[in-house]
């Protein structure tokens, strides 16, 4: 089965297991609620006199809590430990739904209901969250440590120059580095977790293992296919930034769409990810040598 038909498939299959999307899309919104008053009611509570914060807390606009954040970084150093606790919270959030969408497609005779999703996420947790801690030093090194190496390798070369070319060809090689470095990493874990999945005997280690000889096997039509549905997910998410930026939040009515509009695209990001795991999976399934 050649990528585009995977891709085609994966499609269709992931509208047919909405229930794992909406179970998500409401996790999310309910964590995010429970996350975002506390803080909210905090900052009103501190600082409910300041002019700059009020106008931050009337805009109907997530990103205020790290503009927030970046200026009171000094002088309100209680205000990051919130942030973190709930950053933490929902990598757990996100690694548990992880487990549970993969388990839930794993078991396609099984009809997707809340019940089947918590019993997939609990069962598979623990390998899951060990993979996390396995793969997170890769993720460091791949978007920190090689950009980093790329300069100080180069830094000579760019400090020799007469004009701003080399700079921008470091950069767009640094850039490539990273993007590639990621992009392997991220495969690597995902076919990792999928590698789990299947077989319930295997460590979070011996996942790892066979996850890496999987993609260097198929390396680059694993790569094809990951692009079809990261550039996917690029249309899907620059339609929705284009389409709220025509939005002005100031009315009631207004603040309703852009909240209704934020909510369809939160569905749209866990459809998705529904999609792209489906698509590593079958694809998986198809080369997998046992």
């Amino acid at each position: 089965m050649t990528v585009w038909n995977i891709f085609r498939r994966s499609f269709g299959e992931s509208l047919r297991r909405y229930p794992l999307v909406l179970i998500m899309w409401m996790g999310n919104l309910i964590f995010a609620l429970s996350a975002m008053m506390p803080l909210y009611a905090f900052v009103k509570n501190q600082f409910g006199h300041s002019l700059t914060v009020d106008s931050m807390l009337e805009k109907f606009n997530m990103y205020w809590v790290s503009d927030l954040a970046f200026m009171l970084r000094d002088v309100q150093p209680l205000l990051w430990w919130p942030m973190i606790s709930a950053l933490l919270l929902f990598l757990v959030l996100q690694i548990f739904f992880n487990a549970a969408v993969l388990g839930s497609l794993n078991a396609w005779l099984e009809k997707d209901s809340l019940s089947s999703f918590f019993e997939n996420g609990g069962r598979l947790f623990g390998r899951f969250f060990k993979l996390f801690l396995i793969f997170l030093p890769l993720y460091l090194i791949a978007l920190l440590v090689l950009p980093a190496l790329v300069d100080s390798v180069s830094s000579g070369y760019v400090e020799r120059a007469v004009n701003e070319w080399p700079g921008q060809i470091v950069f767009l090689i640094k850039t490539g580095v990273m993007i590639l470095a990621f992009t392997i990493v991220n495969m690597v874990a995902d076919y990792a977790k999928i590698a789990a999945v299947q077989n319930d005997r295997i460590g979070a280690v011996r996942a790892l293992l066979t996850g890496g000889r999987f993609l260097f096997r198929t390396f680059f039509r694993a790569w094809a296919l990951y692009w079809l549905l990261v550039i996917f997910f690029l249309i899907v998410s620059v339609a929705y930034m284009e389409t709220e930026n025509l939005i002005t939040a100031n009315s009631a009515a207004l603040i309703v769409v852009v909240f209704l509009l934020q909510q369809i695209y939160m569905l749209c990001r866990y459809w998705i990810k529904v999609q792209f795991y489906q698509a590593q999976m079958e694809f998986f399934q198809a080369n997998h040598l046992i």
